[in-house]
């Protein structure tokens, strides 16, 4: 007996923000070769938050190619558009922190989108005189998408199709 496609009910349940994750795994699987490497800036504590998550989802979905790329361009993805809401992330991880430590700035995959997206957040901060605030908002744009992924909790195993 065939299954009628559409929705399946053995299907993992995504959280909203596991689900944004997910979509740029599975697009920096497809869409490779668009994927292009640009410079993030996070403090040390921010990466390594970032390589935990990403090591507890590697063994919750069983998915060993997961990597902080999926994760840096989700963040990105989902990144507010505003400016004021962009100048109050950077204030709030400042007050949080009392500052912001220096970073550490690595190369990391992204989809042509969020490099598009990215660099019009980093022009928004220059036309809101917080030319160098990257790294403040690269942080706290990560530590946001880390919060709301932990009460989403563990990234499920993914439901594989069968080609036959």
């Amino acid at each position: 007996m065939r299954k009628e496609r559409g929705i399946d009910a053995d299907a993992p349940q995504y959280g909203e923000n596991q689900q944004k994750v997910w979509n740029s795994f599975k697009d920096s699987r497809i869409r490779s070769r668009l994927w292009k490497q640009h410079g993030v800036n996070l403090i040390p504590e921010a990466w390594e938050a970032l390589d935990a998550r990403v090591k507890a989802d590697r063994k919750s979905s069983g998915e060993t190619e997961l990597a902080r790329p999926a994760y840096i361009d989700a963040v990105i993805l989902d990144a507010p558009q505003d400016i004021d809401e962009l100048v109050e992330l950077v204030d709030l991880i400042n007050e949080e922190l009392l500052g912001v430590p220096a970073g550490d700035r690595t190369s990391v995959s992204m989809s042509p989108e969020a490099r598009k997206k990215f660099l019009g957040l980093l022009e928004a901060l220059g036309d809101a005189r917080m030319k160098r605030k990257g790294k403040d908002l690269m942080t706290a744009l990560t530590v946001r998408m880390l919060r709301k992924l932990e009460t989403e909790g563990s990234m499920p195993k993914p439901q594989r199709r069968r080609l036959l």
